[in-house]
């Protein structure tokens, strides 16, 4: 293991609960759902296979939920981040929020941080 987050037990009640399929096996996927995987795919373009790009779009898509429930703003939550992930610049930071905002706009998502609220809380 050597990026993103990752839970063991999760795994392991993914295999127990009989969760893996083989390729025979997978569930067909629905035009709709493939449609949104190809613009999904479209979207990342060639970082699609950049496991740092995909830690820090992941990780940050989860701070910035997470926060956004507690009205922390963004510049408080990129600075919280870099802290707990400092092998990301802030620039590479604040460039995947920018995207994420993208991918809000594309996959549906418009309720983003404000940086209004005064709430701070440690999550990071």
């Amino acid at each position: 293991y050597l990026f993103g987050p990752y839970s063991r037990e999760l795994t392991h009640s993914i295999y127990d609960e009989g969760l893996v399929y083989e390729e025979e096996e997978m569930p067909k996927l629905t035009i709709e759902t493939l449609e949104r995987l190809k613009k999904l795919k479209d979207f990342l373009g060639e970082l699609i296979d950049d496991p740092h790009y995909l830690e820090l779009l992941a990780s940050l898509h989860y701070a910035r939920r997470v926060c956004e429930e507690m009205y922390i703003p963004k510049q408080e939550v990129i600075e919280a981040f870099i802290k707990r992930k400092p092998h990301f610049t802030k620039e590479e930071v604040e460039k995947a929020w920018n995207k994420l905002e993208e991918f809000d706009k594309i996959f549906g998502r418009a309720d983003i941080i404000n940086g209004t609220a005064e709430r701070k809380i440690d999550i990071l």
